[in-house]
């Protein structure tokens, strides 16, 4: 679903014009994002909204695996750059070494993050529509 967007002109020529080029913006995802650094982005989010939402404990785990894992690979990403696959990849890499709860805990912050920016207008498209986290079952540690 999207937003909708209006332009004005002083002709009905101009706006056609204007809708066609943000049409186009839109269709190659090249809308002017804000430049916004994902780690401060989420810093805002948990400290802003989730603190008061959430259990203690539940709350200090987010921020562990936030500062642990996500702070570092993506912390320096602008909020409208990363794409889907990118964080599939990394889902992905760290379904490897780490707990089915723990990369769903990766993937929850991601989705809240990005959820909360799509409706505040500040990405124009949602990256975690398409992110899938791996199968439990691949995640098992084969035993010896």
């Amino acid at each position: 679903m999207t937003k909708p967007h209006y332009e004005y002109g002083k002709t009905e020529t101009e706006v056609k014009r204007k809708l066609k080029i943000f049409k186009k913006a839109v269709a190659y995802s090249v809308i002017e994002n804000k430049k916004i650094i994902l780690s401060n982005y989420i810093e805002n989010c948990l400290f802003t909204f989730k603190i008061t939402a959430i259990e203690n404990s539940n709350f200090d785990r987010m921020e562990e695996i936030f500062n642990t894992h996500i702070k570092n690979a993506f912390g320096h990403h602008q909020l409208g750059n990363i794409k889907s696959v990118e964080i599939q990849n990394f889902l992905n890499k760290k379904s490897k070494t780490l707990s089915y709860s723990s990369v769903k805990k990766i993937k929850q912050i991601f989705d809240e993050c990005f959820a909360h920016a799509y409706t505040k207008s500040n990405i124009a498209r949602n990256p975690m529509i398409n992110v899938i986290i791996p199968k439990k079952v691949s995640l098992r540690m084969k035993k010896k």
